[in-house]
């Protein structure tokens, strides 16, 4: 009885991997269809409308428009633990890559700050008012590059 059964095993998965074999060497899939046309230029999938689109070849550069008014003069120097809140993003690179409230990359389009004379950048909106709260808080992670541990 276990010969018989064995025997029917052994015949039944050999005509197993034979039937395997013929399909897969007879596999053609999409033979009878046609083939798409190429496209070339595809839209992008998501449109975000707080990424400004992509320059053109043809859009041309445009000079920069001077100006006929005086600029007043620079501001006076602060204590090394004040921090100082630019205005528009500034040249200067932040020290660190990551935020130390929230943790996330640094975002170049937010506003820095100063700490020690370094320059401090921020992962999201919230993190700078936490920052000028409290400087010497969160500070030395900043500097450090690592996430503020509380």
């Amino acid at each position: 009885m276990i010969r018989s059964v064995s025997v029917f095993l052994f015949a039944f998965l050999a005509g197993a991997a034979v039937a395997l074999v013929a399909r897969t060497v007879r596999h053609a899939p999409h033979a009878d269809a046609p083939e798409p046309p190429l496209v070339l230029e595809q839209a992008p999938m998501v449109s975000n409308a707080l990424v400004p689109p992509a320059p053109t070849a043809a859009a041309a550069p445009q000079p920069p428009e001077t100006h006929a008014h005086a600029h007043a003069p620079a501001a006076s120097a602060t204590s090394a633990t004040t921090p100082v809140r630019s205005e528009t993003p500034t040249v200067a690179r932040p020290v660190n890559t990551i935020c130390a409230i929230c943790g996330m990359d640094v975002d170049p389009s937010l506003p820095t700050e100063q700490y020690q004379g370094h320059t401090i950048g921020f992962g999201c909106r919230a993190c700078p008012p936490k920052f000028r709260a409290e400087p010497d808080k969160y500070g030395p992670a900043y500097v450090r590059n690592e996430l503020h541990a509380p």
